[in-house]
């Protein structure tokens, strides 16, 4: 453990491959989850390499949705562009995992993968992003569903001023007596201070 948190890069190295070789923990997945615990980005990215040569075994899938939330941008945005490859048919869907983590700069990845798709599980999705709690993804995911007026519709009635306005705006613009509530709410809210 010590030795994967190493300040030379060569002893990280060799300490990782040891941990796979071993395997530390009895089991190839122990062991690369063991090697997750390094501080270093370079001895993380050699998890996700195995992880990608190793895809077709059981325990490969949900390791590399874990790597959706490495504390390193680089490791993570590798692990969804892979994951968006290999995930036709794979449970659960990289796209939706996608939204579901704490980093935002993959809930961004997936909402922008998700609006370049035309079909119902996609289009629920998006129903599910505008409600994120960052403003990137939100507006992602609406900008996908300006076509949508059912879509809009609902998004309406979200609890972000953001989506209701631009929601409401869209759909006035295309003559939707329904936009006029949440857009004179919102003229009525008290200017914060």
């Amino acid at each position: 453990a010590r030795a994967l948190n190493d300040s030379a890069s060569n002893v990280r190295s060799e300490a990782f491959k040891t941990t796979v070789n071993l395997p530390v923990g009895g089991t190839p997945d122990a062991a690369l989850r063991f090697a997750l615990r390094s501080l270093h980005a370079d001895t993380r990215r050699e998890v996700l390499t195995e992880v990608m040569g190793e895809i077709a075994q059981p325990w490969a899938w949900p390791l590399l949705l874990d790597l959706f939330n490495d504390p390193d941008r680089q490791v993570r945005s590798e692990a969804f562009e892979f994951a968006k490859k290999k995930g036709r048919g794979k449970s659960p869907d990289p796209l939706a995992h996608a939204l579901s983590v704490a980093q935002t700069d993959i809930r961004l990845l997936g909402a922008q993968a998700l609006a370049t798709k035309r079909n119902a599980a996609a289009r629920a999705l998006l129903l599910q992003a505008i409600a994120d709690a960052d403003r990137s993804v939100r507006a992602t995911a609406l900008d996908a569903l300006t076509g949508d007026a059912d879509a809009l519709t609902q998004a309406m009635q979200s609890d972000h001023a953001d989506v209701r306005i631009k929601a409401a705006s869209v759909r006035a613009r295309a003559g939707d007596e329904a936009a006029a509530a949440p857009l004179m709410a919102q003229l009525a809210e008290t200017e914060p201070e």
